[in-house]
């Protein structure tokens, strides 16, 4: 488990609140995948993509897509990281 789905526990479980994992997701470096160079796009389509990084806000995606975050709670957190993205 990463300290990304440890916080999402916490949130559902009710022991930390929505704004400390929004301010945590707003200034944290959040891990990008590794690109695969390939100079040939059909070889690239072929390829299986390499699995998201521990850590990764693919993780927060599970979590929205399993009903453990609602909607107001994925919409707060994904803007909070997309801002720390850029």
């Amino acid at each position: 488990m990463s300290d990304v789905t440890d916080q999402l526990d916490q949130l559902a479980a009710g022991q930390v609140q929505l704004d400390a994992v929004v301010k945590d997701f707003g200034s944290r470096q959040w891990p990008q995948p590794d690109p695969q160079p390939t100079s040939d796009p059909f070889e690239a389509e072929d390829q299986d993509p390499e699995p998201d990084p521990e850590g990764s806000f693919a993780e927060v995606a599970g979590y929205y897509a399993r009903g453990k975050l609602d909607d107001d709670q994925y919409a707060a957190l994904a803007q909070a990281a997309a801002g720390a993205m850029k």
